[in-house]
């Protein structure tokens, strides 16, 4: 008797947009970076939040 509830192509596919979710964000932040290191000034580069 099987007594597993994960369906496996489930998971890969939850794995896989897991996955495409994280490397969006690094390529947000690393995205940010760069437009920072380009601000005009130190008050600019220092931002923590959008307004």
């Amino acid at each position: 008797m099987n007594y597993s509830t994960y369906s496996y192509p489930a998971d890969v596919t939850l794995i896989t947009e897991i996955e495409k979710a994280i490397n969006g964000e690094c390529s947000a932040i690393t995205c940010y970076e760069q437009l920072a290191k380009h601000a005009p000034s130190e008050e600019a580069r220092g931002f923590t939040e959008l307004p």
